[in-house]
């Protein structure tokens, strides 16, 4: 558990230096942290925009600040998700990806970015027929068994809109 949480600390850490933003005192922040939930929150509350795709990666919808967002935020219940060593994609067809990004506050060279540039945080693949998701933030990425709760929100959000 310890070595889940330093490497979702430094992922997380990494998220913020490449959004612009300095993450300050992790070691204190890990003791205040003891599941890495708040972590992992933290990092996704940074995304500007949620891009929502069906199992074949044809973008379903399009979620952007406001209170469907928020909604969405609050139905993935992060505080029981867990570690799990299970590689579903192996066994499973994907069901949904939710693509959370956000605009960068400078180019590599240092210019204004373009408007509508965004620069992917973090992936969330669900799988069908698996409660085990696969989490990826930049470099970084694992498995987590999520709630049936948490999965069903997912799979609903993922729902072409009528």
């Amino acid at each position: 558990m310890k070595k889940w949480i330093a490497a979702l600390l430094a992922a997380a850490l990494l998220a913020g230096l490449a959004g612009g933003c300095v993450q300050t005192d992790p070691q204190n922040k890990a003791a205040d942290d003891k599941d890495g939930s708040d972590e992992l929150g933290d990092t996704l509350s940074k995304a500007e925009q949620v891009d929502i795709y069906d199992g074949n990666f044809e973008l379903v919808r399009s979620l952007t600040p406001g209170e469907e967002m928020d909604a969405f935020f609050d139905a993935l219940e992060l505080g029981d998700w867990d570690v799990d060593d299970e590689e579903p994609e192996e066994h499973y067809p994907a069901e949904a990806s939710f693509v959370f990004s956000q605009r960068p506050t400078e180019t590599i060279l240092g210019g204004k970015p373009a408007e509508d540039e965004r620069q992917e945080i973090v992936r969330l693949t669900i799988y069908e027929g698996s409660d085990v998701a696969y989490l990826k933030l930049l470099l970084f990425s694992i498995h987590m068994r999520l709630p049936e709760e948490t999965l069903s929100a997912l799979r609903e959000m993922a729902l072409p809109a009528e």
